[in-house]
C-alpha cells in the first residue's frame, strides 16, 4: 500500500472510531426494549380502536406520535394497550416502564415520574390538556345549569367513571354518583334518566359519541382542566435517567405539531 493511501485508510479508520465513540456518547438506550402503557379504551383522534390491538392503518397521533420517538432515540419501544386500573398494576409490579397519556395529578397520587420545573410538573413537556365537563340531555341545561353555575355544585346523580381524578374529585365533593363500568353509557344513561349529568371529558370519546349531534349540551365552566404527561416508573427512570429525559424531549417535539385537546377517563 502507497504511503498516501495508508494515509487515507489510517484517516478512515481513524472517523470511523470517532463517530462509533460519538454515537455511543449519545446512546440512551435502555437494555430492554421500553414497556410504554397505552388505554385500550378509544380516545377521539389521539388514540384510536378499542381493546388490546393497535388500530390499523390509523392508530391515532398517540401511536404515531411514540413511534416517531422510537426512530429518533433509535430505542425499542413496545407498545401496550391496558385497561387503567391494569396499567397502575402493572406499573407497580414493574411490567410497564411508561404509562401515557396520564393526568398530572393520578400520577403524582401514584408515586410516578413526570418532568418537573421548580418542583411542579413542567406544563411545557405536556402531551396534552382537557376540560372535564358536565354533560346533559339538550331541554335539561337550564334546570341542571342553574345550581351548576351559581353554586358550582350538580343538582342530581352524576356519572363518572370507576376510577381516576374526575371521580376522586366528585366523590370528594360529596356528590350524589353513579359509576359507570363502560363510559360509552353514558349518553343512553342520560337518556333513560338513569343519571342527571354525565363527568367525562369530550374529547376522550369516539367521534359518535361526541354530543350525539346536538342531543346533549356540555356546561360551563368546565369542571377541571388538567395536563397530560407520559408518567414513568420511579426505578425505571433511577435506572435510566438519561433515557427518560431524552425520552420527554422526543415526545414534546414529537407531539408539538399535533397537540390536541385530549381527555382520558379512568375505567
Amino acid at each position: 500500500m502507497s504511503s498516501s493511501a495508508h494515509r487515507k485508510a489510517l484517516l478512515l479508520v481513524t472517523l470511523g472510531v470517532l463517530c462509533g465513540a460519538a454515537l455511543g456518547a449519545g446512546t440512551v438506550c435502555p437494555p430492554q426494549p421500553v414497556r410504554v402503557s397505552l388505554s385500550d379504551y378509544p380516545t377521539g383522534d389521539y388514540l384510536k380502536g378499542q381493546g388490546d390491538a393497535i388500530a390499523d392503518p390509523d392508530p391515532g397521533r398517540l401511536v404515531l406520535e411514540l413511534r416517531a420517538v422510537e426512530r429518533r432515540l433509535g430505542c425499542r419501544l413496545v407498545l401496550l394497550r391496558l385497561p387503567n386500573p391494569r396499567q397502575l398494576i402493572g406499573l407497580k409490579r414493574g411490567e410497564i416502564d411508561i404509562a401515557t397519556a396520564m393526568p398530572a395529578a393520578v400520577a403524582q397520587a401514584q408515586g410516578l415520574d413526570l418532568p418537573l420545573r421548580d418542583g411542579r410538573p413542567d406544563e411545557s413537556l405536556a402531551v396534552a390538556h382537557s376540560d372535564i365537563n358536565l354533560v346533559v340531555q339538550r331541554g335539561r341545561e337550564a334546570e341542571l345549569g342553574e345550581p351548576w353555575r351559581t353554586r358550582q355544585r350538580p343538582n342530581g346523580v352524576v356519572g363518572i367513571p370507576t376510577q381516576g381524578m374526575a371521580a376522586d374529585l366528585a366523590r370528594a365533593q360529596g356528590w350524589r354518583t353513579q359509576a359507570l363500568s363502560r363510559m360509552h353509557r353514558g349518553p343512553d344513561m342520560l337518556r333513560l334518566g338513569r343519571i342527571d349529568y354525565w363527568l367525562v371529558a369530550l374529547a376522550s370519546l369516539p367521534e359518535e359519541l361526541k354530543l350525539q349531534d346536538g342531543k346533549l349540551v356540555a356546561l360551563q365552566p368546565a369542571v377541571l382542566r388538567t395536563a397530560y404527561f407520559h408518567a414513568a416508573r420511579p426505578a425505571f427512570r433511577a435506572r435510566n435517567p438519561a433515557f427518560v429525559q431524552a425520552f420527554w424531549r422526543a415526545v414534546h417535539e414529537a407531539s408539538r405539531d399535533t397537540l390536541s385537546e385530549l381527555g382520558t377517563t379512568g375505567r
